[in-house]
This record gives structure tokens, sequence and C-alpha cells, in this order.
């Protein structure tokens, strides 16, 4: 963002009237910590996914009662 831009946005920011301007309804110190560890789980959960979807897939073409003969 340039500082042009951002003077911008920064003026139309400062004109708003205080009755407009609302709390957030949780603290932003806890909506970051919940990210964070969104963030973790989703991590965590690919890499099962991906493990198991690599186990799966082999044993699907290794034990398939399907052959293919060329």
């Amino acid at each position: 963002m340039s500082k042009q831009n951002f003077d911008t946005k920064l003026a139309v920011l400062e004109n708003l009237s205080q009755e407009v301007i609302k709390a957030p309804a949780q603290p932003v110190d806890v909506t970051t910590q919940e990210a964070e560890n969104l963030f973790i789980w989703k991590r965590f959960l690919l890499t099962i996914y991906y493990f198991f979807n690599l186990i799966w897939q082999q044993n699907i073409f290794n034990n398939s009662s399907i052959r293919y003969h060329f």
C-alpha cells in the first residue's frame, strides 16, 4: 500500500463517528490465538491425510482384484 493510498484511507477512517465504531465481540488476542490453533490443526490433519492417502493408493493398486494384462 502506498503512502498516498494509506493517507486517503486514514482520512476516511478518522472521519467516522464514534457511534458507527463497534468494539469487537471477542478480544483480538483470543481471535488471533484461535486462528493460529486452526492453522496448526489444519497442517497436522493435512499431513495425516496425505500419509493415509498414499497408503490407500498403494493398497488399491497392489491388492486390486482386477489385473490388467497387456
